[in-house]
């Protein structure tokens, strides 16, 4: 279960990829703006139809709808995304790149990650984080790994993300604006 849940993260980001390809085509740039912001505007500035399928590919499937504000306040999740000024950090269970403290523009992002799974409170994954980099492939980080490169302490039950992340691409993900 645990990797089936991981191949659907995956195929979410890598639809996260093409948008953000289409979304550069035609403003020119990537989403102005941080945290879950920055791939909620695929919807919220008209690259990707405010539909359902496409909103639950805006956050990932290992975790429980329920546990997102828009879905215990009882909104449609095809109208999650729409209202960019509305979209915050409950609306998904990932990160966004922080453009303001670190933007960056494609194509010299590839070595950059752009979208990953947020770890609030609590690894999305059971023992992976799924990543979006800007070369537009998706990588996971294994805890496993990190634990044995020294990066993460023993016993560690899943990857921080954001500013205070062990691992430094990762300090520059987000859940705020």
């Amino acid at each position: 279960m645990h990797r089936t849940r991981v191949t659907a993260c995956k195929a979410n980001l890598s639809a996260i990829a093409q948008r953000l390809l289409e979304y550069r085509a035609k403003h020119r740039q990537l989403p102005p703006v941080s945290g879950v912001g920055f791939f909620g505007a695929l919807i919220a500035d008209g690259v990707w139809a405010a539909t359902d399928k496409n909103a639950e590919k805006l956050s990932c499937p290992s975790v429980e709808e329920s546990f997102l504000t828009p879905y215990q306040d009882g909104i449609p999740r095809r109208d999650w995304y729409i209202d960019a000024a509305a979209i915050g950090p409950a609306h998904s269970a990932y990160a966004g790149r922080d453009m303001k403290r670190c933007p960056v523009d494609f194509p010299r992002c590839k070595d950059e990650v752009l979208v990953a799974d947020d770890n609030d409170p609590e690894g999305n994954h059971h023992t992976s984080t799924v990543v979006l980099w800007g070369d537009m492939t998706v990588r996971e980080f294994e805890v496993e790994d990190l634990v044995r490169q020294g990066v993460l302490e023993p016993g560690s039950a899943y990857v921080p993300v954001g500013a205070s992340s062990p691992v430094e691409v990762l300090q520059r993900l987000s859940i705020v604006d």
